[in-house]
């Protein structure tokens, strides 16, 4: 393990990784914290290289590994497994951020949306460990991943064929379904913050999350709740093992 950590503070990834395999091949089983945390490097080691597909599967194999010592009724925390699980979702919300909604509109849309979903419940699963900076980051970038649909929804492409009546009514259903994607995001930060007020939890998610509520109010023409907002978050309390 000093030589693998050597190797990455010489940023020599390949080295590094190897030596962790080498760990987890020779002892893998006999200390299952270290395991996991060295599952969890190989992830990140790949991300360092630039290998992104690498990396998606390491953090798979770092989540089944800690369900597989579950199983066996072998203690192991859970901080290392919850942010490996964060660290799947945000390889899906990136390659979901890059889709774009351009001709052909059908194809697009589909393929966003399929993300979507797939994101979300990443995101949601990480939420399941009770990890206090991981619940509240997972919270937070969903909000995030639904402002993102309303950005997306924003910029999309306007057909050139349509007549001016037209035009409007398709700006106008475009405009409806950001609002939509707008309004989830913000019942998702105001639920963050909510939680993390009942809870005692305070971290750069939190903040986050309230600098975002704060400016979706102001964006949905809700201004008169900043105050009540500031004062105590109102919305629904979402449990962390699921988002309505």
């Amino acid at each position: 393990l000093n030589a693998a950590n050597c190797y990455e503070q010489l940023k020599l990834w390949s080295k590094a990784k190897l030596v962790h395999q080498q760990y987890i091949n020779s002892y893998g089983n006999e200390n299952p914290d270290e395991c996991i945390e060295c599952y969890w490097k190989l992830g990140e080691l790949s991300l360092n290289s630039k290998d992104e597909n690498s990396a998606l599967n390491e953090f798979i194999k770092t989540v089944e590994k800690y369900n597989e010592f579950k199983r066996k009724g072998i203690s192991v925390g859970e901080y290392i497994p919850a942010k490996a699980q964060f660290s799947i979702a945000e390889i899906n919300y990136n390659r979901y951020k890059q889709v774009k909604l351009v001709p052909p509109l059908d194809q697009a849309l589909k393929k966003k949306t399929g993300l979507l979903q797939t994101v979300l419940k990443e995101y949601v699963s990480a939420g399941k460990y009770q990890v206090a900076d991981w619940t509240t980051a997972s919270l937070f970038k969903t909000g995030l991943t639904f402002e993102d649909l309303a950005e997306s929804f924003q910029n999309s492409f306007v057909p050139p064929e349509l007549d001016t009546e037209e035009k409007e009514a398709y700006l106008a259903g475009i405009n409806k379904q950001a609002v939509s994607a707008k309004q989830k995001a913000l019942e998702v930060y105001k639920a963050n913050v909510a939680n993390a007020e009942r809870s005692n939890i305070q971290n750069e998610w939190v903040d986050q999350s309230k600098q975002r509520m704060e400016t979706l109010i102001i964006e949905l023409g809700l201004g008169t709740q900043i105050n009540s907002a500031q004062q105590s978050s109102t919305g629904t309390i979402v449990p962390t093992s699921q988002i309505k």
